[in-house]
């Protein structure tokens, strides 16, 4: 289980490094591909009304695997959160918000800096202030969890 927590722990980290500096995410970002990927309903958890909610899309088993543990948990005991890249539009599967989280572009941890913490709501209105040369931000709303596998 130690080597787990590091393995967990270290991929937190390169998401955190790494994910800022990714400016192109190919076929990842194509709706054809929303086909193979399994979709999970996240929630805020001070939130009992859902309107906070939204869904992610990913195809990357080890993210899954973590996603499907924490529904395994009673709510109040899920620990992870989402962090990774949004971009404009809702992707085709993210309810009604205008941003989604690029497929397979996220991850789950259990630690983020704050500078990429808001809640939902809040965030399409910002990201729509910025130039249109911004393609995608990073996002981890530290207060989320995963709610629900949707597909």
């Amino acid at each position: 289980m130690r080597g787990c927590s590091f393995s967990i722990r270290l991929c937190a980290v390169l998401t955190v490094v790494c994910l800022p500096l990714i400016t192109d995410c190919g076929n990842e970002c194509d709706p054809q591909n929303i086909e193979k990927d399994t979709g999970f309903r996240f929630g805020i958890s001070f939130d009992t009304t859902g309107v906070e909610d939204f869904i992610a899309m990913t195809s990357d088993e080890g993210v899954i695997a973590i996603a499907r543990a924490e529904l395994m948990l009673p709510a109040s005991e899920r620990t992870f959160h989402i962090h990774g890249l949004i971009a404009r539009g809702d992707g085709g599967h993210n309810l009604e918000w205008p941003w989604h989280f690029l497929p397979s572009l996220w991850n789950l941890t259990q630690e983020s800096t704050e500078v990429c913490d808001a809640v939902p709501s809040a965030v399409g209105a910002w990201f729509d202030s910025l130039p249109d040369t911004v393609t995608s931000i990073p996002f981890c709303p530290l207060s989320s969890y995963v709610k629900a596998e949707v597909r």
